[in-house]
């Protein structure tokens, strides 16, 4: 080094702002003491790094840089002075500088030399740092998040995860509409993001089913949550999109579900074998009368074969009554199917599968339903899992009862649908009821039910917007209450 370059090397180094100098491709080969003190690298640290490396990664990428860059038609890397640059120390918080930027030609190959200054006290590095933070977060999230701008919600901002839920890039979200990402949201979302600008009322906790463009014809279930952003005048103008695919939980729930549904055949086994005997062995009995007026030589009488015929297909449609309710019952629901359906009508459905069993066991059922109650908007196989539940347990519970009677009273209340399914039977202490809705809970014996039965109902019912309570008292019978709000479509 000639005397010429240590005197220029000693001008830099002892400058009173940072100087940086790069190639062209932005590769760094000097960074003086300044700039080493401003970015808390050291020589050997950063030399040969490209200046990159001293700008935050996400504004290389993000919405507002962008645009930013387009409004004022100038990038980083044509020379010129610039204001609030954002720079990036070494341990990480950022901070604003003045950066001028000039471009020479040295031994003819093109260099540029970065003149910064710290910005100190601006007001303007708080919202910087803030907003570093703040992108850290969300981007290490592990829900996905958008944010959702204007009366089309466009993609304004979008994390790495809820663009792998999507099959797409961030790149590919940003400024896009919502509709022209996912195939089902102009009648599945939309409505929803317009409502919640209309009102200033957030979604929180919504489940539902959309197929989305990663995997077109396998819809998954997701729950989210949709919270509207206010400006300074208190305009709502952006939605924050939080999403959890839940199909995984969703699929395993319903396998434990199908488990406590497949048990509960198995103790209703005996009773069902004897419900479909009774019928099968009158319908023989009746074929075999038939038979012999028929072989018999005198003249048939039609009045006995007719009475005979009828008899048969009372019985028949007995048992095909019972063998479709029990399809019904075991069949495996993957999506919801929710009608309104008359109370009565659902109570007498439930009691289809275990009408001999109690009958045996000598156990009265009565049934009250209030005029005029209003018909409950459900899913027809949960709901039904829940009342033959509900009467199962009742019935466990009058075994030793000198009493044995099940009342199930229907009636309409604060504006909500309640059904009570009372028993006469030794109740629970107060400590047992704190437990009787926990999973795999029981008080029957190793080996008789799976102890999911009451958990899995409480959480159909809390699905359909309602309650699911038990009030008992000890030696005096148990009352398990279902309170449902009207038209409850959530």
């Amino acid at each position: 080094m000639d005397i010429a370059e240590q005197r220029l090397d000693s001008i830099i180094n002892n400058a009173g702002e940072a100087i940086i100098v790069t190639n062209e491709k932005g590769v760094i080969e000097t960074f003086n003491l300044a700039a080493q003190a401003m970015f808390d690298y050291d020589p050997a640290e950063i030399i040969a790094k490209n200046i990159d490396t001293l700008i935050p990664n996400f504004l290389h990428s993000s919405h507002a840089f962008e645009t930013e860059v387009q409004a004022t038609s100038t990038k980083i890397g044509a020379p010129g002075k610039f204001r609030g640059i954002v720079g990036l120390r070494k341990n990480g918080p950022s901070f604003l500088m003045d950066l001028t930027l000039s471009e020479i030609y040295l031994d003819n190959e093109k260099v540029f030399t970065y003149i910064l200054r710290h910005i100190a006290d601006h007001p303007k590095e708080e919202l910087v740092r803030i907003s570093t933070y703040l992108d850290a977060i969300l981007q290490n999230l592990p829900v996905g998040v958008a944010i959702l701008e204007g009366p089309e919600f466009r993609y304004f901002k979008i994390n790495q995860t809820l663009a792998n839920l999507n099959g797409l890039s961030i790149e590919d979200h940003i400024g896009k509409a919502i509709v022209e990402i996912l195939p089902h949201a102009k009648e599945m979302i939309v409505p929803e993001l317009i409502n919640i600008l209309e009102t200033g009322v957030p979604v929180i906790h919504r489940e539902f089913t959309i197929e989305l463009p990663s995997n077109p014809g396998h819809p998954v279930n997701l729950i989210d949550w949709q919270i509207p952003i206010l400006n300074e005048e208190k305009k709502k103008q952006a939605v924050v999109s939080i999403v959890v695919d839940v199909t995984q939980l969703t699929e395993a729930q319903a396998m434990l579900v199908q488990s406590a549904k497949l048990a509960s055949i198995g103790e209703m086994s005996a009773g069902l074998a004897h419900e479909i005997n009774q019928p099968l062995g009158i319908i023989q009995g009746r074929a075999e009368i038939v038979k012999e007026l028929m072989d018999s030589n005198v003249e048939i009488d039609k009045g006995k074969v007719l009475y005979n015929l009828d008899r048969i297909e009372k019985e028949v449609s007995r048992t095909s009554k019972i063998i479709k309710h029990l399809g019904q019952f075991s069949r495996q629901v993957l999506l919801e199917e929710r009608k309104h359906f008359d109370v009565r009508w659902l109570i007498e459905e439930s009691l289809i599968l275990q009408g001999d069993t109690l009958r045996t066991t000598s156990i009265e059922v009565k049934i009250n339903v209030m005029d005029e109650i209003p018909p409950i908007y459900c899913d027809y196989v949960q709901f039904i899992q829940v009342l033959t539940n509900l009467i199962s347990n009742a019935k466990d519970a009058l075994c030793d009862s000198a009493t044995k009677e099940i009342h199930i009273n229907a009636f309409f209340e604060n504006e909500k649908i309640c059904i009570d399914v009372i028993d006469t039977g030794c109740g629970m202490t107060s400590k047992l009821q704190q437990k009787v809705f926990d999973p795999f809970f029981s008080t029957k014996t190793v080996g008789d039910g799976t102890g999911l039965g009451l958990s899995i109902s409480y959480g159909i019912i809390k699905k359909h917007a309602g309650r699911l309570t038990v009030k008992s008292e000890v030696g005096r019978g148990t009352t398990f209450s279902i309170s449902l709000p009207i038209e409850n479509k959530s």
